[in-house]
């Protein structure tokens, strides 16, 4: 990664916590859902604006489009676990949510991943499985 801000689209329960602080080193910082912080636009702009900063977000691929224009410069990369994974994983959790809400939620999210690697050159995908080498 060169000095440009990063982003990861993650789906959620797809090691993303941990990979933040992966790539938390050499003086970048990674945050892990910063978005659910932001109260304005502002706040994201300025969280991005920052040296050697990035995030990897479960909850921001609706808004890819917004955080693109805020930064056209970022680095994409999009972390995809199959839907039936991640709803066994939160079953694990004894998650209070309801399945067919969650798993519908699940689904929106798969289809906003499959647009940022459809339409941002040069995202790179990288799969849940594939963190684990």
């Amino acid at each position: 990664m060169g000095q440009a801000p990063f982003i990861v689209y993650a789906m959620p329960r797809s090691r993303s916590y941990w990979l933040s602080r992966f790539l938390s080193y050499r003086g970048w910082r990674s945050g892990h859902d910063e978005l659910k912080h932001m109260r304005a636009l502002d706040d994201v702009r300025t969280w991005f604006n920052q040296p050697l900063t990035g995030s990897v977000e479960t909850g921001a691929a609706p808004w890819w489009r917004l955080v693109r224009a805020l930064r056209p410069d970022m680095t994409v990369v999009v972390l995809r676990r199959p839907v039936p994974e991640v709803l066994d994983s939160f079953a694990r959790l004894n998650s209070p949510l309801p399945r067919a809400a969650l798993e519908k939620a699940l689904y929106g999210i798969e289809r906003k991943l499959d647009q940022i690697e459809a339409r941002i050159p040069g995202a790179l995908s990288v799969t849940f499985a594939e963190l684990a080498q």
